[in-house]
């Protein structure tokens, strides 16, 4: 570890002080503005080793200032070096962020600042709380989704912390916040110490050492095979929208075979949902995340050694499509009943 990990910063209320105080600004980007009250209250949000300040410029435009008070693993350089990525990259996914050194007076020492344009939109489960939860909203997402993680895969990119609080939409349309764990190209041998909600990771994720750009694939799997869940059973959502996770959690994955979500769905008369449950069975039983393949790579089977599942008996395909899903052990049933009778006739 560099030595500069050691030094000692000032504490997160010696930063609000100077960010109340207009002429502790430095950087251009911050003279003539001012942060965001509520009465005698600073508008900020504590993460990790930074805080996030509401912050109006001069010209009346509304950012996101982010003010570190520790630099735990080199999170200033990692922040430096997406900046500079996204300031050549024209994606309409990313919010435009701006790394500015010697931006803050504070304490005497001049600090550096992170600069973020702000978004206006709802949080993932915010815009669908927003709206009518219906079959037709899950699909829109979900497809939007899609398109989403294929330009995220152009770009060789990974967010890191892919979760339903860090999608935002905006007028209809996905943008992903919050770059901390952040994968882009220059930063391969930095640490990966930012796992992201369990429920959206592989188990794997834990143990793994180095950012990757394979991050986000088991997260990209687990968003989308909700929200194709959701479009089945839209009233399932009240059952969630205060939950940390979107559908799935840690214990689904350390488990999937007793799974209630995986009971409940696996025979889904949606070829694609058995498709992608038979993917994340097997995309849990590697150990390495970089072992992981895409999104669209599963859903358009562009992978020879990974096996589609096996079909459902036509006469349970039948079935399938007259029970609703929240009696698939009604199937279940009757498709061990149909094997017994096959086995039992071949045997006569």
């Amino acid at each position: 570890m560099k030595t500069n990990d050691f030094k000692l910063y000032p504490s997160r209320v010696e930063f609000m002080n100077s960010m109340r105080h207009p002429e502790s600004y430095r950087a251009k980007e911050l003279l003539g503005g001012h942060i965001l009250m509520h009465g005698d209250r600073v508008i900020n949000w504590a993460g990790g080793f930074a805080n996030l300040y509401p912050f109006i410029q001069d010209n009346g435009n509304k950012i996101a200032v982010k003010c570190w008070c520790a630099d735990i693993d080199n999170a200033q350089s990692r922040f430096a070096k997406i900046s500079a990525f996204f300031k050549n990259t024209d994606s309409p996914y990313f919010v435009r962020t701006q790394f500015v050194p010697d931006a803050l007076m504070v304490s005497g020492e001049l600090y550096p600042v992170g600069i973020m344009d702000w978004v206006e939109g709802d949080s993932l489960k915010d815009y669908v709380d927003s709206q009518t939860p219906s079959k037709e909203l899950f699909l829109d997402i979900a497809a939007k989704f899609l398109e989403m993680t294929k330009s995220i895969h152009q770009l060789n990119v990974s967010h890191g912390d892919l979760q339903h609080g860090n999608i935002m939409v905006l007028n209809g349309n996905l943008k992903l916040i919050d770059y901390d764990g952040m994968y882009v190209p220059g930063l391969d041998n930095m640490l990966d110490t930012i796992k992201g909600l369990p429920g959206y990771q592989h188990p794997a994720r834990q143990k793994n050492k180095l950012l990757s750009p394979k991050a986000d694939y088991f997260s990209e799997l687990v968003i989308y095979l909700s929200l194709l869940l959701f479009a089945e059973k839209p009233s399932m959502w009240a059952d969630y929208t205060d939950t940390e996770d979107l559908l799935f959690s840690a214990y689904d994955f350390a488990d999937l075979n007793n799974s209630d979500i995986y009971k409940e769905f696996k025979y889904s008369s949606n070829p694609k949902v058995r498709l992608l449950f038979q993917r994340m069975i097997e995309a849990l039983s590697v150990t390495d995340i970089n072992e992981l393949h895409p999104l669209e790579d599963l859903l358009g089977n562009q992978h020879a050694d990974i096996p589609l599942p096996k079909p459902l008996t036509p006469q349970l395909e039948l079935m399938s499509t007259i029970i609703p899903n929240h009696n698939s052990d009604i199937i279940k049933q009757i498709d061990q009943m149909l094997e017994f009778l096959d086995n039992y006739m071949a045997a006569c």
